[in-house]
């Protein structure tokens, strides 16, 4: 929510504080869905380097948990880092990835905007 308000600096501070809670309490969702947030943060501050490790090592940690929809949502950040970045086919791969897995888990309103994305780019480009 914090980020959608542009209230980038509160939001971090934020994030970092749940991060640390979901560390202590062993919540290993909530330490993935911090660090995918952290990516998001990152990403708009256009610190993408930082963006990527962050998407990666969320994505990593929802594999071990088997959250799929987790996993989704971070090919959906890497789909946005590789837009930002402009690398258009990179992109509309890994918006298909996503909107495939959204498929798959049968959350086909989640899967048309990542297609949209994909076709977007296919026949646009950036």
């Amino acid at each position: 929510m914090h980020l959608a308000l542009s209230e980038t600096d509160e939001a971090l501070g934020y994030y970092e504080q749940a991060l640390l809670i979901v560390q202590v309490i062993g919540d290993r969702l909530g330490k993935a869905n911090c660090l995918k947030s952290f990516g998001d943060y990152h990403r708009q501050q256009e610190d993408y380097k930082t963006a990527f490790s962050q998407y990666e090592a969320a994505a990593v940690l929802f594999g071990k948990i088997g959250n799929r929809e987790g996993q989704a949502e971070c090919l959906e950040g890497f789909a946005k880092f590789h837009e930002a970045k402009g690398e258009a086919d990179k992109a509309a791969e890994t918006w298909e990835k996503a909107a495939e897995l959204y498929n798959t888990l049968g959350m086909p309103k989640r899967a048309l905007p990542c297609a949209e994305a994909a076709e977007r780019l296919r026949g646009n480009g950036l």
